[in-house]
């Protein structure tokens, strides 16, 4: 009878998808849960209200918009000093969560290319707006009987929470994304099952079917470690780099859990199948005993 000579090139090539498609489905479902779902949205960014870069980084914004429509002697001082009073404050988490929470669906308009006021997106700059910060000021600044404060205007304060070139491509990938994400593990699910199935020898495929999920884990961890370099290398003098990298770590912490916690079940199932193959090996060649 004709061996198959056609099942282990069938199953490399399915092997090399697995490759690929396991990252994606990590990537798919981060996308899903964590950028399209307002509660999942909301859990990450939250959070960046106490972060001291990310208040820095609006403290300096808010006060460069104000002092521009405003030039009064010494309300630079005043204006940034009420500016950090506010955003250290109890009240600021709930401001910045209620701010997020209604730009939400417009962010996600902006990730699929349509730019809204809340949230908007220019030369591939996605801003989010604070207005509400200058008529806080400004109403701190009268409260203290500093002269000139009515004349702060109420202007829309802007913070911006991503820049990159690539918007339009990151834009199309996220349709995609999200779109697939039920599927594509479904599919990565069953390549590795018909990989295994078409194998001659299915226990070692097994384990070779595991150290492709690893590899593909490994894959996605160096891809993101390079994007996040990569973006903050790239960001203009006018984006602060270190709040611009608690923006990004904060978003992407859930695809790390994710990818680690399936890179290390994967290299240790493939251990685990591996010392099952040398065990079963012996136990198959081991010499018969001679009886008496």
């Amino acid at each position: 009878m004709t061996r198959a000579w056609w099942r282990p090139a069938v199953a490399v090539v399915l092997l090399a998808l697995v490759v690929m498609l396991a990252p994606l489905s990590v990537v798919a479902r981060w996308t899903h849960t964590h950028v399209s779902d307002t509660d999942g949205y909301l859990a990450l960014v939250t959070p960046l209200a106490e972060n001291a870069a990310v208040q820095s980084a609006i403290t300096e914004q808010a006060t460069t918009a104000i002092t521009a429509r405003v030039d009064l002697p010494g309300l630079g001082a005043l204006v940034r000093s009420q500016l950090q009073r506010f955003v250290q404050s109890d009240a600021f988490p709930d401001v910045w969560k209620a701010a997020n929470r209604e730009a939400h669906r417009q962010f996600v308009g902006v990730v699929t290319g349509e730019g809204t006021r809340e949230v908007t997106v220019e030369d591939g700059t996605v801003s989010l707006s604070l207005a509400g910060l200058g008529e806080a000021v400004r109403q701190s600044l009268d409260e203290r009987g500093v002269p000139g404060a009515s004349l702060i205007p109420i202007i829309d304060v802007s913070f911006t929470i991503f820049e990159s070139e690539h918007i339009v491509t990151l834009q199309r990938g996220f349709r995609l994304l999200d779109r697939t994400w039920g599927l594509l593990p479904f599919i990565t699910a069953l390549l590795l099952a018909a990989a295994i199935a078409i194998a001659r020898s299915r226990l070692r495929t097994a384990t070779i079917a595991a150290l492709c999920v690893a590899l593909g884990m490994g894959l996605l961890a160096i891809a993101l470690a390079v994007v996040r370099a990569r973006y903050l290398a790239e960001l203009p003098q006018t984006v602060s780099a270190p709040a611009a990298a608690a923006v990004f770590d904060a978003l992407a912490a859930p695809m790390r859990t994710t990818l680690w916690g399936w890179l290390i079940a994967a290299f240790g199932s493939a251990v685990v199948l591996a010392a099952l193959g040398i065990g079963w090996t012996r136990i198959v060649h081991r010499p018969a005993r001679r009886t008496a």
